[in-house]
């Protein structure tokens, strides 16, 4: 909703938020966990709208707080305040309301939350704008011209924005939050239910952790290796792997 001042022609290196040169994603999430009801009946909306203006507030401070490499990724934040609020925890959420994932009922819910979340965002952008000014870039006819504004935000969304313009040109972003999820006791991340309670994650370490001797003259087709020690070969799928 924002190409009337920006070009985008690619999004690499990811597509959670296409972004323009010199562009920076500013990503957040919103542990949809801890959003339920205590009887399990639904979102809690009265803490949801309580706590988006200053999660929303966080978020645009982060344009202000990183240090960014080149001077030309400070202007493009500064100029448009871009932040990319969005969700987490998801599959855990319908797990507790006890809704299959992809089902009708949590279909429902889902368009319910999410169109919620989405205008107290807006309206929480607005407000800020009203406190601290609008982004620099910020063009209201242009801006409430797009089919996100005329489809997605409720008439009193709109009137805010009417009256104070907006605080942050993009506001919501669904990424991955896998590693958040993890930091976030084991929630599922983004839209995703959990689809692996188990798994191996492999890093890359500058060197050998204390006391684990590195195999030598690997063969790979063969399986075979010198100095194995602790190491042993596996398969997975048609790969041999030690």
């Amino acid at each position: 909703n924002l190409y009337y001042c920006e070009e985008i022609s690619a999004t690499n290196p990811c597509g959670e938020q296409p972004l323009p040169p010199d562009a920076s994603c500013n990503l957040g999430s919103i542990n949809l966990t801890q959003y339920i009801l205590a009887d399990r009946s639904g979102f809690d909306f009265e803490k949801l709208a309580k706590d988006i203006p200053t999660i929303l507030r966080m978020q645009d401070s982060v344009n202000d707080l990183t240090y960014f490499p080149l001077e030309e990724q400070k202007e493009q934040a500064q100029r448009k305040r871009r932040v990319g609020i969005g969700y987490m925890g998801y599959g855990s959420a319908l797990y507790l309301l006890k809704l299959s994932y992809g089902s009708k009922k949590a279909l429902e819910v889902t368009e319910e939350l999410c169109s919620f979340v989405t205008n107290k965002l807006y309206q929480a952008s607005a407000y800020l704008a009203k406190e601290k000014g609008c982004f620099a870039d910020f063009d209201k006819d242009k801006y409430l011209e797009s089919n996100f504004v005329k489809q997605a935000l409720w008439e009193e969304t709109i009137e805010l924005i009417k009256l104070y313009g907006l605080r942050n040109s993009h506001i919501t972003t669904v990424a991955p939050t896998g590693n958040t999820g993890i930091f976030a006791n084991l929630v599922s991340g983004g839209l995703e239910p959990v689809i692996s309670h188990q798994y191996v994650r492999t890093l890359v370490v500058p060197e050998c952790p204390e006391g684990l001797v590195i195999p030598i003259n690997i063969n790979w087709d063969l399986s075979q290796c010198a100095n194995i020690g602790d190491w042993e070969w596996t398969k997975e799928g048609d790969d041999s792997i030690l």
